[in-house]
C-alpha cells in the first residue's frame, strides 16, 4: 500500500472541514502557507491547527 503524500492529507482534511462546516451550518478557516529551510509548509486553522510539509516533487504534479 502506498504511502499517503503531505499534499493528499491536505486536500482531504480540507474537504473534511469543509463538510463538517455545512454539517453543522456555520464554520470559518484558513490556510496559512510560507518556506522555511527550503520546505513548504501549510498549516489549515480550522478550530485547531494541522501542519503539513509538502514537498516540492507534490507542488509540481
Amino acid at each position: 500500500m502506498e504511502k499517503k503524500t503531505d499534499m493528499q492529507a491536505l486536500w482531504e482534511r480540507v474537504a473534511q472541514e469543509i463538510k463538517s462546516g455545512l454539517k453543522h451550518g456555520f464554520f470559518e478557516f484558513s490556510i496559512e502557507g510560507k518556506v522555511k529551510d527550503g520546505k513548504r509548509h501549510v498549516t489549515l486553522h480550522a478550530g485547531r491547527k494541522h501542519k503539513f510539509t509538502i514537498s516540492p516533487e507534490d507542488i509540481e504534479g
